[in-house]
């Protein structure tokens, strides 16, 4: 069983997403980082597509009141557990009643928490991802909030009654290769020929930045103006993941 604590920033139960449903306008969604989902799984001894939680900074606080395997990827928030410092891509052993925090972040933007055997949630539409838009999913539908509990479905035991690191872990040669690609690929789409040869170019070769006001649906830029050939507006088009 997880307690909260402190629920921290949008703190949510995410998996891989739910596939097939993009016809009836229902967003695959699913955790931010899908490969720290995927390895925190692995680490676990979990599949890969299990429910894992997705914190965002400030992170919360959370008791773990069962004896449980953790694994912890993707953003650095500089954990600790009972004080302890913790490493992420590596499981450990907690003993009921260990704390967990975070005393600021290193680098990333959202830390993915997985534990062995999953999280005991429903499945919505074939995935215990939060769809927050749909309040359903995950748990409740909703973000964590404090004094809420989840519990897990599989049982451990103690052995010592101590934090133990597992032997096994993700190397940082294979973090590096995963996250400092650092290469954004761009296809043309059907309306690339509404942007005049300059748009285009600024398109291609300006920097531009991701925007609060994006979400689990896509990725708003901001950035240099982009000019239009015309006048004409989309009130909607197709499009594939990106």
């Amino acid at each position: 069983m997880l307690l909260v604590i402190r629920a921290g920033l949008l703190a949510t139960l995410q998996d891989q997403g739910r596939t097939g449903f993009r016809r009836l306008g229902l967003n695959p969604g699913g955790a931010m980082d899908t490969v720290a989902a995927r390895l925190t799984n692995f680490l676990v001894g979990n599949e890969a597509g299990e429910g894992v939680l997705e914190c965002h900074f400030p992170m919360g606080e959370f008791v773990f009141e069962k004896d449980t395997t953790v694994a912890f990827g993707g953003g650095d928030f500089k954990l600790t557990a009972n004080g302890l410092p913790l490493q992420n891509w590596r499981p450990y052993f907690f003993p009921a009643s260990t704390r967990i925090a975070s005393s600021g972040l290193t680098s990333g933007a959202r830390l993915c928490v997985a534990v062995g055997g999953g999280f005991t949630v429903d499945r919505w539409l074939g995935s215990r991802s939060t769809h927050l838009a749909a309040q359903a999913g995950g748990f409740q539908g909703r973000a964590l909030a404090a004094g809420d509990r989840l519990p897990f479905r599989k049982k451990e035991k103690s052995v010592s009654g101590k934090i133990l690191p597992f032997p096994w872990s993700v190397s940082p040669e294979v973090v590096r290769e995963i996250y400092e690609r650092g290469t954004v690929r761009l296809t043309p789409g059907p309306e690339w020929n509404w942007l005049t040869p300059a748009a285009q170019t600024a398109l291609a070769e300006q920097a531009f930045s991701i925007s609060t006001l994006s979400n689990r649906m896509g990725y708003r830029l901001e950035g240099p103006p982009l000019e239009p050939r015309t006048t004409e507006e989309l009130v909607s088009s197709a499009v594939t993941k990106g």
